[in-house]
């Protein structure tokens, strides 16, 4: 079969009505008049013309009216896993940007004879310095062949003091040639009426590294390091949609998300600075009566030395629900910006017939038939 690989965009601009079929409020023409196997990215155009929670209203058609097969990716295509893992960290002394020698580290290192990094123990100091003084700058080795880096995360000492710090995170495979990954990533740890803020995840585009620098703004008083992993392969990257206002229900706030994605995670943007609330956050699907509540989340924006900190997305499981609905603990005069992460799903379609080819949404009778996409 001859395999085309296409991406979203293969959709051109989007009609006002469906010509066909009828029954389905819009169409998108593919870029293609050849017969194959096409994999669609859906975007944020299609998930807003869809109306049903399971993408039935989703479907593609030929020129002569004939129904294409199409439907999602099948489960052997799901995104790659991706698992938390204890890092092998090393506290360095500490080196600003522009002092001498600021871009080769010039270390004392050796090797086991499974290829694991060890740094000279002079470099390291005791731990106890780490832990009473703190340390700006640490070595991470990866140690995870074959797999992607997207994260990492301090786990801070008990009661360590209000801070809020900016990193920098660098990655090598050798120790001498180094690629920047972010410049300016916020972390903090505040104690406000009685509540714990943290933020402690630094998010790195994805991408093999064997070691990894960090340089914070601010020492660190640091316990461990973890890393997030991923097996390689390509995903999309997060999209973002913002939920739109409808109305106040006595302190909570309800929101409509204007389009059918599927949520990954959520966050909760107050619109006062140094301000911090807690929610507990619902969910309904269009027509239903009766909220289900999903979770809780503590919501923060700090501004400190020049640097505003908002609490960390948190995820509460995929789900296309429309409404939503967040509580806070103690009445708030200024409605909160709800924000949803999401990645565009792939579909498969195969094509055949007479062109023009056109992906359809939007009805609330007709739905799309079913086809064996996991025999593909």
């Amino acid at each position: 079969m001859n395999m085309r690989i296409l991406f979203s965009g293969v959709l051109l601009s989007a009609t006002v009505a469906a010509a066909t079929p009828a029954d389905y409020a819009n169409e998108w023409p593919l870029a293609t008049d050849k017969e194959g196997a096409y994999t669609i990215a859906l975007d944020e155009g299609i998930y807003r013309q869809v109306t049903r929670a399971d993408l039935a209203d989703l479907a593609a058609f030929n020129a002569d009216g004939e129904e294409l097969a199409f439907g999602p990716l099948p489960p052997a295509y799901d995104a790659p896993t991706r698992k938390w893992h204890d890092a092998v960290w090393f506290a360095l002394p500490s080196q600003e940007p522009g002092e001498q020698n600021a871009g080769d580290l010039q270390l004392h290192v050796t090797r086991n004879g499974e290829g694991n990094l060890a740094l000279d123990a002079r470099l390291l100091g005791a731990a106890q310095t780490v832990i009473t003084s703190g340390t700006t700058d640490v070595l991470i080795d990866v140690r995870a062949k074959d797999r992607l880096i997207e994260a990492i995360a301090f786990d801070f000492a008990a009661g360590v003091p209000d801070f809020s710090a900016q990193v920098a995170v660098e990655a090598s495979d050798d120790l001498q040639h180094w690629r920047t990954l972010t410049t300016d990533a916020p972390i903090a740890s505040f104690r406000q009426h009685g509540q714990a803020l943290l933020r402690r995840i630094v998010e790195l585009p994805a991408q093999p590294a064997t070691y990894l620098r960090v340089h914070s703004s601010a020492p660190l008083l640091l316990l461990d390091v973890d890393q997030l992993l991923r097996d390689a392969g390509t995903e999309p990257a997060r999209a973002v949609l913002d939920a739109g206002f409808v109305q106040r229900d006595g302190n909570a706030f309800i929101y409509r998300l204007p389009a059918r994605i599927e949520v990954e995670r959520l966050s909760i943007a107050l619109a006062d600075d140094n301000s911090v609330a807690h929610f507990t956050v619902s969910a309904r699907d269009e027509g239903e009566t009766v909220w289900r509540v999903l979770g809780d989340y503590t919501a923060f924006r700090l501004r400190s030395a020049g640097i505003v900190l908002n609490s960390e997305p948190v995820e509460f499981g995929a789900t296309r629900l429309r409404e939503w609905r967040i509580k806070p603990d103690a009445s708030l005069a200024k409605t909160p910006q709800l924000r949803f992460s999401y990645r565009p799903e792939s579909w498969v379609l195969l094509t055949h017939g007479r062109a023009p080819y056109t992906i359809v949404a939007g009805s609330r009778r007709a739905q799309r038939s079913a086809f064996a996409i996991d025999a593909l």
